[in-house]
């Protein structure tokens, strides 16, 4: 079993993860049904799970790694995000040098709000496709400012 907000790998029936502190969900059959001499209900922990692209890689050509499938899914949802801000990184900066090299900076304070207000400007239009996967994948109690204060 993995820790779904750290991927931890854990010990069975552990109720908190030990490393991030996150509490463990439990599942849908907690052993009462067998107690009680009925056959368990089929749940979703007895279907197959289907391999996550990600989540098997070689490293250096001969390690094998398998990351937690909680993990892959994380990766893969943030990837074009990820993408995304490097090209945006990258662009700034270009713009940022050119800036630097055509004129004189003479408040160094200044400058610095100029350029964390260009990289908002920048960054909006990403923190707002962010805030939209996650409403669609059910959380709904992050704001672009939350993460916004998070970078």
């Amino acid at each position: 079993m993995f820790c779904m907000n750290c991927g931890t790998k854990l010990p069975d029936h552990a109720r908190f993860c030990f490393n991030c502190g996150a509490k463990v969900p439990e599942g849908p059959d907690d052993g009462t049904a067998a107690d009680e001499g009925q056959a368990p209900v089929a749940g979703p922990q007895d279907e197959p799970l289907t391999d996550v692209p990600g989540s098997h890689f070689t490293l250096l050509g001969k390690y094998e790694v398998e990351l937690p499938r909680a993990t892959a899914i994380y990766n893969q949802l943030w990837a074009p995000f990820n993408r995304e801000g490097t090209r945006i990184a990258l662009l700034a900066r270009y713009e940022i040098r050119k800036h630097l090299k055509e004129h004189a900076v003479e408040n160094p304070v200044e400058f610095s709000a100029q350029v964390l207000a260009y990289c908002m400007t920048v960054c909006a239009p990403l923190f707002e496709k962010a805030v939209e996967l996650l409403i669609d994948r059910g959380i709904d109690y992050v704001t672009k400012k939350d993460l916004w204060d998070r970078l």
